[in-house]
């Protein structure tokens, strides 16, 4: 009888630690449910956000008419449709990036969307096939609007996603369509695993009148899409003396 109390005590043990356990495990998956659907609803609202913030600068001219030398320009190149990794979505990771940099900066900014005057394809297979004819033929696709006042900005930031391991072309064209002397540029961008690629110094070269800052940021773009980004976003600033 002895032996079977300590039988019967052992098995109770057992049931109670086995439905302990399971009601931790269902517990830790609601938790981590809610903080996914948390983390989805702010980048949802981020980017709805964004989109409000950018809609009226895609190919449209900057003309600021301030003439306050310390404004900062952000200028950037980013994509929407389908994104790697991403999905489907009206506002591209760089975007999402360069929009955490204006807001750092508040009323001393403008943002400046590259826009290319032909748009580029919105599925990624065959972006990415345009993109490397392109990469390959050296081409400078015309881009929409133009910065005005551009010799007013002292500081400007250039953000673009790295395509086959180099700037995009619009970004080229950007660069070559303005006079960079003596100006402070510092380049960032978004990636899937390539870093910057050795754009920094790419543009240092092409820019070799220019101040260029080529401690960039590099920021993978599902990353640059979370709100938790901007935290590493303004420590670079912060670094940067901004």
């Amino acid at each position: 009888m002895k032996n079977k109390a300590i039988i019967l005590l052992i098995f109770i043990i057992v049931i109670i630690a086995v439905i302990g356990i399971i009601l931790a495990v269902r517990n830790s998956g609601e938790e981590n449910t809610t903080a996914n659907n948390v983390n989805t609803e702010e980048s949802n609202n981020e980017e709805n956000q964004v989109i409000e913030n950018t809609k009226e600068t895609q190919g449209e001219t900057v003309n600021n008419e301030t003439t306050n030398s310390n404004r900062v320009l952000v200028a950037v190149f980013s994509q929407g449709g389908e994104v790697y990794n991403v999905g489907n979505v009206e506002v591209g990771n760089t975007m999402m990036f360069a929009n955490k940099i204006v807001d750092h900066f508040g009323d001393d900014a403008d943002l400046f969307h590259i826009t290319t005057v032909e748009p580029y394809p919105e599925s990624y297979d065959e972006l990415t096939e345009v993109a490397r004819e392109q990469l390959d033929s050296n081409a400078r696709p015309e881009i929409q609007g133009q910065v005005d006042n551009f010799e007013q900005y002292d500081t400007i930031f250039i953000g673009y996603p790295i395509w086959w391991g180099e700037i995009p072309p619009a970004v080229s064209t950007f660069l070559e369509s303005y006079d960079f002397t003596g100006k402070t540029v510092i380049p960032f961008n978004t990636h899937e695993g390539s870093g910057s690629s050795g754009t920094y110094q790419d543009i240092a070269n092409a820019l070799s009148n220019a101040n260029v800052n080529t401690n960039g940021l590099a920021i993978r773009g599902t990353d640059a899409r979370e709100e938790s980004s901007r935290n590493t976003i303004e420590n670079w600033l912060r670094e940067l003396g901004y």
